[in-house]
Formats: structure tokens, C-alpha cells, sequence
């Protein structure tokens, strides 16, 4: 096995190769930072629509056992109206993090009624690493802080604008940010939680099992906290298997491969583990974790949910329950 310190990354680049690939479209702030616009977002809300009709309800009624008017009536509610805020306090787009003039932001919910620090679940969405937004996961994420906790949707640059490892770079640097301000927001710096859904779920693996592994840190951005997570929860990541070759700009470099899977981390890399809960119909980093690692704490929920089912209100509910009764027994 290679030394951990001995796998060169590329220079976070675009992706530059032959396939169509979408490039968010950013605007200049008040502050002289660009953001991403208004337009990119609405975008990703019709991509997501789009991804709902076109695989999720084809999914279910191929797959599920739910009846014709449960399916319709999931496909009817769609991903839901906006959780009410009345007993959250609510701070959407913060700046976390800037690359020069590029400024990344995260939206982040806290419980009102507390008088204790809480932990914080930093929320990753998906996309196949070129689609999709932080925004596209603001109501799983209200839904979880509703059962007292902190959670922060994190916008992270996706093929089109930076490929690997600049996400990995992204979410540690929104970890770090988050413990830095942890005065501020009545957070608990030593309980941060992650959980992502497909491409997010499989970046927030990545985060999780690279703690201590400084090539993943980034070059900047609050370097004097730690990014170390004590907590994963992953649905559908996809950790057994490979990323879209896009976020690697089609390298066939196996050693770089094998740092983008994070069963190759568990298996090879990672030391010390956070608690981990994966929710798939199955999960062969979790049987492998059984059988040679008894000391790391790891459970599989198996659900014949169809792909993308944190995204729908009619299924989130179930999803936010299996997850606030693991971390109830192990946080």
C-alpha cells in the first residue's frame, strides 16, 4: 500500500473533455465575489422536476409494491411546499468559503427552542457531480433540524467548474467553517454529522472517511479548525462503486480512481471511523466493516425506496426517522 501522502492530485480544472457537460452560471456579488445565479438555480429546480417524472415515479412503479394511486399521489405532492420556519431559525446563503473570486455558500437551519449546543448535519446533494443545487435538499434539511438539530445544505462546484478533488475540498472547508462559528450559531463543534444523497451521498463518504488525511484539505479557508466529521449517514451513495469519470475528466489513472471510492478508503486508508449508517437495499462496504472491523459502529438500513427518495415529501418523513433514531442510540 502506498503511503497516504503519496497520491498526487491535478489541479482542480473544469472538465475539458468531449462530453456535454453544464457549466454553472455565476454573477458578480456586491463584494466583487461570484456566485452562482438565480437562473442556475431555477435550472436545477427544472432538472430536478425533470429527474422525478422521467426515473423516480418510472422507478416506483416498476420496482415498488406501493399501489397505483399511493404512486400517484407521491408523484402529486412532488418535492413539497417549504417547511414552515416558525420554530427555526433560518440563514440562507452564507459565504463559507472563497477559491480567489469564487465564493461558495452554505444555508444553514438551527432549532429556536434550545438552551444547549446542538450537533450539526452538513446536508450534500446530488447530481451525478455536473448537476443539481444546495437548494434542492433545503426541505430535507428544515425536516431534520425539526428534530433538533443544526443542518447546513452546502453548495459545492460541481465537473463543470472544478473537478476532483475541489468538492472534497469544498465540504471540509464548510465543516471547517461551521466549527469556526459554532459560538455564533449555538452549534456543538464536537458533533458534525454528514449525510448526501447518490453523487452527494458518495461525497460525503469521501469526507468522512479521509479525516487526518491532509491532501483533501484544500489549500485555504479557516485551515486552523478541524474538518474531522464524527458522523455519516448516507443514502443511496453508491460506496461500493465508481464516480461519474466527468468529475475526473475521464482520467484512467487507477490509483486516483481508487481515491474516489470510498470502499477502497475503508478497506485501505481509513483509520479511525466515524459512527455510519447506509441506507440501500444493500451494502458491501457495511458486510465488509462486519466482518473485519467490530470495533467501528455501522448499520444498514435496506429500503426498496426508489433512487432520489430524500428529494420527495411523501417519502422524506420515513427517511428523516431512521436517521434520528441512529443518531439518537449513537450520538
Amino acid at each position: 500500500m502506498n503511503d497516504i501522502n503519496s497520491t498526487h492530485f491535478p489541479e482542480p480544472k473544469p472538465y475539458s473533455g468531449k462530453r456535454d457537460v453544464p457549466v454553472v452560471e455565476c454573477i458578480e456579488n456586491k463584494d466583487g465575489y461570484f456566485i452562482r445565479s438565480q437562473k442556475s438555480y431555477d435550472e436545477a429546480d427544472v432538472e430536478l422536476n425533470q429527474y422525478i417524472k422521467n426515473c423516480h415515479i418510472p422507478d416506483l412503479k416498476d420496482h415498488s409494491d406501493l399501489t397505483e394511486s399511493e404512486i400517484n399521489e407521491i408523484e402529486q405532492r412532488g418535492v413539497g411546499p417549504r417547511p414552515s420556519t416558525e420554530d427555526l431559525n433560518a440563514f440562507e446563503d452564507l459565504i463559507y468559503a472563497n477559491w480567489e473570486k469564487r465564493a461558495l455558500v452554505l444555508d444553514l437551519y438551527t432549532p429556536k427552542k434550545t438552551k444547549h449546543l446542538v450537533p450539526v448535519i452538513l446536508v450534500v446533494h446530488g447530481g451525478s457531480w455536473v448537476s443539481g443545487s444546495h437548494r434542492n435538499y433545503r426541505n430535507f434539511a428544515m425536516k431534520l433540524a425539526k428534530k433538533g438539530y443544526a443542518t447546513a445544505c452546502v453548495e459545492y462546484r460541481l465537473a463543470g467548474e472544478a473537478g476532483f478533488p475541489a468538492a472534497i475540498y469544498d465540504i471540509k472547508a464548510a465543516t471547517r467553517w461551521l466549527r469556526a462559528n459554532a459560538v455564533s450559531y449555538q452549534i456543538d463543534p464536537e458533533k458534525v454529522c454528514i449525510t448526501g444523497g447518490s453523487a452527494g451521498g458518495k461525497l460525503a463518504c469521501l469526507a468522512a472517511l479521509t479525516n487526518g488525511d491532509s491532501r483533501y484539505e484544500g489549500p485555504s479557508n479557516h485551515l486552523e479548525q478541524s474538518s474531522d466529521i464524527q458522523c455519516m449517514m448516507i443514502m443511496d451513495g453508491l460506496v461500493d462503486g465508481r464516480v461519474n469519470g466527468i468529475w475526473l475528466n475521464d482520467s484512467k489513472d487507477a490509483e486516483l480512481i481508487n481515491e474516489t471510492t470510498p470502499y477502497h478508503h475503508v478497506v485501505h486508508r481509513t483509520k479511525h471511523f466515524p459512527i455510519m449508517l447506509f441506507i440501500n437495499d444493500a451494502d458491501k462496504t457495511h458486510a465488509w466493516l462486519k466482518e473485519h472491523r467490530k470495533d467501528a459502529i455501522s448499520q444498514l438500513v435496506k429500503t426498496s425506496l426508489a433512487h432520489g427518495y430524500e428529494l420527495l415529501d411523501a417519502e422524506r418523513d420515513t427517511v428523516i426517522t431512521w436517521m434520528y433514531e441512529f443518531l439518537k442510540k449513537h450520538l
